[in-house]
């Protein structure tokens, strides 16, 4: 894929982060979203994200700031995210009532992504991107890691192809 090509929603602790000089992952969300930009990646905030962002911050400053599509759930995401939710059985697994409750977004921005063939997520969330199928072909841009370690953006973003699509987890 060509890093024209990479088309990122952004998640709620990417922009936190992002926003917040003070945070614990600023410097690496800040170089990310420096490469990203450079490499002409578009930015899609889905609107729970918008919504979460709102409670910390200006969601239209965010908007504005990254030139990001915002993007509604809708019922492709919804029909996805049950089909993908069966497939990864993804509330067959023993959790608590807690545990579930906060899957639910991280699992419909994850359908989300699949149903809009976005090419990539970028989060602080662990878990959130220990939850994206390596079968979904979306790259994990984890910013708890250093850029410098994230050799397939790097490859990206010099606008090389790369025969392999599948999630990075070595970015987790």
């Amino acid at each position: 894929m060509k890093a024209s090509q990479l088309r990122v929603l952004a998640d709620t602790s990417f922009l936190g982060n992002l926003m917040d000089n003070k945070s614990a992952f600023h410097a690496n969300a800040s170089a990310y979203f420096l490469q990203l930009r450079q490499s002409r990646a578009q930015f899609f905030i889905p609107t729970l994200v918008a919504a979460e962002y709102s409670v910390k911050g200006n969601i239209e400053t965010v908007i504005d700031a990254l030139s990001g599509r915002l993007i509604s759930f809708d019922y492709p995401e919804a029909r996805q995210y049950g089909e993908m939710a069966r497939k990864e059985g993804w509330f067959a697994a023993k959790s608590s009532r807690t545990q579930k409750r906060d899957m639910v977004v991280d699992l419909m921005l994850i359908s989300q992504s699949i149903s809009r063939e976005l090419t990539a997520i970028i989060s602080a969330d662990n878990a959130m991107c220990r939850r994206i199928p390596g079968s979904s072909g979306i790259q994990v841009f984890n910013i708890t890691e250093p850029l410098e370690t994230t050799a397939p953006l790097w490859r990206q973003a010099a606008g090389a192809d790369t025969d392999d699509d599948s999630n990075v987890s070595s970015l987790n």
